[in-house]
């Protein structure tokens, strides 16, 4: 999934806000592409719940993005281990930057 950002902030941290459904999501992961290609999991796999959890608009920070600017194309990866053969179901993802306005 891409998200555009057209606001350019020099960021100090992201916050996503996500959504899934899963009987077992403790096999989910998820992964966060910059514009720039940085990437970083902000949830690994095991991370708080063994099973029978949803992420409900779930609050991820992070500081992996430190210093870059926010504009451009932001992609999720949702990553289903399957370790359990549970089905994952993305609901959605909200990004915020927190940071300095980048002039134009």
């Amino acid at each position: 999934k891409a998200v555009n950002k057209p606001n350019n902030v020099k960021i100090e941290s992201v916050r996503a806000e996500v959504s899934i459904d899963s009987d077992n999501i403790g096999d989910v992961a998820i992964e966060l592409t910059s514009p720039s290609g940085t990437k970083s999991i902000i949830w690994h796999v095991g991370n708080a719940f063994s099973s029978n959890g949803n992420l409900v608009k779930m609050p991820i920070q992070s500081n992996a993005f430190y210093g870059e600017n926010s504009a451009g194309n932001w992609t999720v990866k949702i990553i289903n281990t399957g370790l359990h053969a549970k089905n994952v179901t993305f609901k959605g993802i909200r990004l915020q930057f927190s940071g300095n306005k980048v002039p134009l």
